[in-house]
């Protein structure tokens, strides 16, 4: 079984740049221009660096850290 604590770079997008909606979204496509990231585009090991980013960014522009999501919002898989 695997357990995965998990948070959403673009609710996270959404508290830090409300500015955003309507005006391009908070997508990676757009945060990548917004924010000047440097990634490749649809490809998930360089789409989750940059939610990685995304996260980080609005930590610094919120200057608070982002709080995980709560354990009954928490994925769990069962391989089996």
């Amino acid at each position: 079984m695997l357990k995965s604590v998990w948070s959403d770079s673009v609710a996270i997008a959404r508290q830090a740049w409300p500015e955003l909606r309507g005006n391009g979204g908070h997508g990676l496509a757009n945060l990548k221009e917004v924010l000047g990231l440097q990634f490749r585009h649809h490809d998930a090991g360089e789409d989750a660096r940059a939610a990685a980013e995304v996260t980080l960014k609005a930590e610094a522009s919120m200057g608070r850290k982002i709080r995980i999501l709560s354990t009954s919002q928490q994925l769990v898989f069962d391989f089996q």
